[in-house]
């Protein structure tokens, strides 16, 4: 998880939280319990009372949840990157915290090159954990992108995007109707979620993060 910011603010790793409480400062999320970036962001809310008492009530009071299934936020026109739209083109908010990947995206296209990406000290840093497994019976083609997201230009592509490699060993393959890379393989992402192509089955995590993730859309 990361703060994007639009152009101009000033906004550092070392400041953010000051930015965050001011009340002028716009700060905007994604919807908690809807949407897993929306519960990474209160989290780093109830970190910041650890610095600051009673700053979680005040960021979560003043939190705009802009995306992640809010039925009462704004409509994103089609063609539109969130981030831009938000913090650029309508200026609705200063802050989002979000994935990292969310940033790197939105910086890509017109109108986000002047947004900042501003890691979180690490007294607020918060990371999102995933696991991938294939089903037994999956289709071939579900195998051979998870073989392809093992492989070294898989994890090259997910380390330009803030993912750490595998936090455990990868198993051999056990069959062709059995199972290919059974649990286990973590994916770390230390600053969005990642757009694949399909829906993990369970997270890798202690708590499970309550099996909700998805790091396939």
């Amino acid at each position: 998880m990361t703060a994007v910011v639009r152009s101009g603010l000033g906004i550092t790793s070392d400041n953010l939280l000051d930015f965050l409480l001011k009340p002028e400062i716009k700060v905007a999320t994604s919807t908690p319990v809807a949407d897993p970036s929306g519960d990474y962001a209160w989290q780093i809310f109830d970190k910041t009372n650890q610095v600051k008492p009673g700053s979680s009530k005040i960021l979560k009071d003043k939190a705009l949840q802009l995306v992640g299934g809010n039925p009462n936020a704004p409509i994103v026109p089609n063609g539109k990157n969130n981030l831009v739209y938000f913090l650029e083109e309508t200026k609705q908010a200063d802050i989002f915290l979000a994935y990292y990947t969310s940033g790197k995206a939105a910086q890509a296209i017109v109108g986000g090159d002047n947004l900042q990406i501003v890691e979180l000290p690490d007294y607020l840093a918060t990371k999102a954990n995933y696991g991938l497994t294939t089903l037994k019976n999956a289709d071939p083609d579900g195998e051979k992108l998870a073989e392809y997201i093992l492989s070294p230009s898989g994890q090259e592509i997910l380390a330009k995007y803030g993912f750490s490699a595998p936090s455990t060993s990868v198993p051999e393959h056990q069959g062709a109707g059995g199972i290919l890379l059974a649990v286990g393989v973590a994916f770390i992402l230390n600053k969005k979620q990642v757009l694949l192509k399909k829906q993990l089955i369970k997270i890798v995590n202690g708590d499970a993060e309550q099996g909700r993730h998805n790091l396939f859309e």
